[in-house]
C-alpha cells in the first residue's frame, strides 16, 4: 500500500509541476492553443492516468 502511494505521489508532484511551469519551458508558444493541442493538458492527463494505474492496479 505504501508503494502505491509513493508512486502515485511522484506523478502527483509531476502534475503539480506541469501546472506551474512556464510555457516556454515545455516548448509551447506564448499564445494559448486549443485544449487538444495543448502540451500541458496532455501531460497532466497522462500523469493522472498513471496515478490511477498505480493506485488501483499497483
Amino acid at each position: 500500500m505504501i508503494g502505491r502511494l509513493v508512486f502515485a505521489g511522484v506523478f502527483a508532484l509531476l502534475a503539480a509541476w506541469l501546472f506551474v511551469v512556464p510555457r516556454h519551458r515545455i516548448g509551447q508558444a506564448e499564445q494559448r492553443p486549443p485544449c487538444w493541442r495543448n502540451v500541458r493538458v496532455w501531460a497532466i492527463g497522462i500523469a493522472a492516468v498513471q496515478m490511477a494505474v498505480y493506485l488501483f492496479w499497483g
